[in-house]
């Protein structure tokens, strides 16, 4: 019914001359890639990569560490707490809680101007 023989298979296409598939689309160019000479180990030039030597935690005085994280630690603190305190007050509409949380961001920024202060005036 759809095609004129049998083993044309479903819809004619099995039984296909070439002669026909050359009609279908233009003919796919041949491409052949460059030469490319080979390189030996031994004419590669030789990269060095020079030592360094990475600071142990001896170079840092044992007051400037601690007073250095004892400021991230109140950094990230206060960052949470202004965070969460404006995502209360934007998303829920709760005003006391993101005021507390407001409030204790600004203690922990005041808390952490004190420290930096307090090693400041410890290494005049």
């Amino acid at each position: 019914m759809l095609g004129d023989s049998d083993d044309d298979g479903l819809f004619g296409m099995e039984g296909g001359s070439s002669s026909e598939e050359s009609e279908l689309g233009p003919e796919i160019p041949s491409v052949d890639p460059p030469d490319v000479p080979s390189v030996d180990d031994a004419d590669r030039p030789s990269t060095s990569v020079p030592s360094v030597d990475a600071p142990t935690d001896d170079d840092v005085p044992g007051d400037l560490r601690a007073t250095f994280w004892i400021l991230v630690v109140i950094a990230n603190g206060v960052v949470l707490a202004f965070s969460l305190g404006l995502m209360f007050v934007g998303f829920r509409g709760n005003w006391a809680l993101g005021a507390r949380l407001f409030a204790a961001a600004a203690l922990l920024t005041v808390l952490g101007w004190r420290v930096h202060r307090r090693y400041e005036r410890r290494e005049e």
